[in-house]
C-alpha cells in the first residue's frame, strides 16, 4: 500500500518482522504512548494510518521503521521497565482470574463437595474465564 505521497506503507505483521518484535509488543508500545505522550521516548513512535471498518489494519510509512527500531533499543524491559504499566495490568488480571478459579476449587475440595459438582464448577469458571479473555 502507498500513502498519498506514493511512499510504501507496511502492515503491522511486516513491521514486526522488520523491527524484530511481536505485533503485541508494538500494540503495547502504542498503548504506553497514549498513557505517556510527553515522555521523551514517545517521540520515537511514529504515527500510523488505520483503515476504518472490521479489522482496522494499521499501516506505517516504510521510511519511519528506523524510529521504531530506535525506540526498541532505548526501552527498558522487565517489571520495573517503562512498559510495565502498559503490559502488566493485563497479565496480572489474567493471573488473578486463574488464582480465583484455583481458590474456589480448593475451597470446594476442603468442604468435601462431590467430585462431580467440583468438575461442573471448574468447567463453568474456566468457560467464564475464556469468554472474558476473548472479549
Amino acid at each position: 500500500m502507498y500513502a498519498e505521497t506514493n511512499e510504501r506503507m507496511v502492515k503491522a505483521q511486516e513491521l514486526s518482522m522488520l523491527v524484530d518484535t511481536s505485533i503485541q509488543a508494538i500494540t503495547n508500545w502504542y498503548r504506553w504512548k497514549e498513557e505517556h505522550p510527553d515522555h521523551e521516548l514517545a517521540k520515537w513512535l511514529p504515527e500510523y494510518t488505520q483503515l476504518p471498518g472490521g479489522r482496522r489494519t494499521r499501516f506505517w510509512k516504510e521510511s519511519e521503521v528506523w524510529k521504531l527500531k530506535e525506540f526498541k533499543k532505548h526501552i527498558t524491559y522487565g517489571r520495573n521497565g517503562i512498559m510495565a504499566a502498559a503490559t502488566q495490568k493485563y497479565v496480572i488480571k489474567e493471573k488473578d482470574d486463574k488464582r480465583y478459579i484455583q481458590r474456589t476449587i480448593n475451597l470446594l475440595i476442603k468442604n468435601n463437595v462431590s467430585p462431580e459438582y467440583i468438575d461442573m464448577v471448574k468447567e463453568a469458571l474456566n468457560e467464564e474465564y475464556q469468554n472474558r479473555k476473548a472479549a
